[in-house]
C-alpha cells in the first residue's frame, strides 16, 4: 500500500492526504514540510528518502517558509499566535489517526428507502460529510459525523419498527371492535 502524505502550504494549513507522485504535480520541493503515518513529527521532504525522486529540484518554494507544528500540543517556536497552535486552519496539531471512520452511507440509504425516510435523509447528510472532513484534517469532526450518521440510522430503523407495531396494534384493535 502506498503511503499518503500530508504537507503544509504557505498559509501553514495542513493539506492532503496525497501520494508521493502528486508532489511533482503540485510543485512541492524539498523544503516543504511533510508528515505521514509512522513519522514522529513534521519533516522537510528532502529529508524523507522515499520522496527524493518525487520532489522538485528547485531550491526555493512558497511552501518552504512554513513553520511545522509540533505534536506536543503547543505551537511551534516563534509562532505569533500563542501557545495553543490554533492558528493552523483545518488542523488539530495531531497526526491523522487511521483509518478514516466508516461513513455509514450504505446504511443511511437503506434506512431512508426501507424505514423512516425523513430520519434517513438526516443520516445521509451526516454520512456524506465524513470523508470530506477527514481529508481536510478535521479528524474529530469526521468521527463525530460518523457517530451521528450511525445514530440517525438506528433512530430511523427503530422509528420504523415502532410505527409498524403501532399500526399492527391499531389494525388488530379496529378489527376486534368491528367483530363485536
Amino acid at each position: 500500500m502506498m503511503k499518503k502524505y500530508y504537507y503544509l502550504n504557505s498559509a501553514q494549513q495542513q493539506m492532503g492526504p496525497i501520494y508521493a507522485e502528486d508532489f511533482v504535480r503540485l510543485g512541492l520541493d524539498g523544503n516543504t514540510f511533510v508528515w505521514c503515518e509512522g513519522m514522529p513529527n513534521w519533516t522537510k521532504a528532502n529529508q524523507v528518502p522515499e520522496l527524493l525522486s518525487y520532489i522538485s529540484n528547485s531550491t526555493s518554494s512558497t511552501f518552504g517558509s512554513a513553520t511545522p507544528p509540533n505534536f506536543n500540543g503547543g505551537a511551534p517556536a516563534g509562532n505569533p499566535y500563542g501557545n495553543n497552535g490554533s492558528s493552523y486552519k483545518g488542523m488539530n496539531n495531531t497526526p491523522p489517526p487511521s483509518p478514516c471512520p466508516d461513513n455509514y452511507l450504505v446504511w443511511s440509504i437503506l434506512t431512508t428507502l426501507l424505514c423512516c425516510w425523513p430520519l434517513g435523509v438526516v443520516a445521509i447528510v451526516k454520512a456524506a460529510k465524513v470523508e470530506k472532513l477527514w481529508s481536510q484534517g478535521f479528524y474529530a469532526e469526521a468521527e463525530g459525523m460518523s457517530r451521528d450518521a450511525k445514530k440517525w440510522c438506528v433512530i430511523s430503523a427503530v422509528a420504523s419498527v415502532v410505527f409498524w407495531i403501532l399500526y399492527f396494534l391499531l389494525v388488530v384493535g379496529l378489527a376486534a371492535m368491528g367483530a363485536m
